[in-house]
């Protein structure tokens, strides 16, 4: 019955093409004996905003809590794996981090409880990005604002870079091409690559573009983007899979 209500809720939205709707229109009462999970959840939220006044850290993480129970996270339904349960340990030491900040902060607003604790989560689940790491392994998409001594940037063929868009086919189409949403269109792909490399040259010294020459029998070329860099002191650096290394002994 709740995976019914929820895709009648949906259905309908698309048929309006609404993207969006006003939590306090929502007919609320439609929902409490058919689907009390779409009603605890609606609850919920409106409880969340309707917040003005200063908690402590602690009562504002009990609130987040309370929300992903109502929203059926992490579930009840299956048991978690292993990988699951450790997300989920990891965010409980995320809002007990919070609840710490009672006797520095003391009372703050909604707005500062979740700043403080995406913080947190940021130093909790991407430690890969400390500077405590003398290498780091990331992709482009996460590159953004970071500054490195050295930089080497792989991948940069004809066929991978820019990326092939990847929209959302659940949203129109026409509603993708006004409001440039992310992945919908190549032209996004390209001017999205193009900024990360231009935040990548503006915060490194030292940056090394590479693609591969071929992939199996078929050559690759390089990426047209990074024809707009400077090519100086251009190299090309041996494969190390054996069977390539005994081919081009061959020929």
């Amino acid at each position: 019955m709740e995976k019914i209500k929820s895709l009648e809720i949906e259905t309908k939205m698309r048929k309006q093409r609404k993207y969006s709707i006003n939590i306090n229109k929502f007919p609320l009462d439609l929902y409490k004996e058919q689907s009390p999970q779409i009603f605890n959840l609606i609850t919920a939220w409106k409880n969340w905003i309707s917040k003005k006044n200063s908690f402590l850290p602690s009562k504002w993480a009990e609130s987040i809590t309370e929300i992903l129970k109502n929203m059926n996270w992490p579930g009840e339904e299956k048991k978690l794996t292993e990988k699951e349960n450790h997300i989920f340990e990891s965010w409980k030491k995320c809002l007990d981090q919070l609840t710490s900040l009672n006797s520095i902060f003391g009372r703050i607003q909604r707005r500062e409880a979740v700043e403080y604790l995406i913080s947190i989560a940021e130093r909790c689940f991407f430690p890969e990005k400390s500077k405590d790491h003398l290498i780091q392994v990331i992709k482009l998409s996460e590159s953004r604002e970071m500054k490195f001594d050295h930089t080497w940037v792989v991948g940069c063929h004809f066929e991978s870079l820019p990326p092939s868009p990847e929209p959302n086919t659940l949203i129109p189409l026409e509603y993708r091409k006004k409001h440039q949403l992310p992945h919908s269109n190549a032209k996004w792909e390209l001017e999205n690559s193009e900024q990360f490399l231009d935040n990548i040259f503006h915060n490194s010294p030292d940056v090394v573009l590479s693609y591969p020459s071929q992939d199996g029998d078929a050559l690759l070329e390089p990426s047209p983007i990074i024809k707009n860099f400077p090519n100086a002191n251009g190299f090309i650096l041996p494969s190390s899979k054996i069977k390539d290394q005994i081919s081009n002994t061959v020929n």
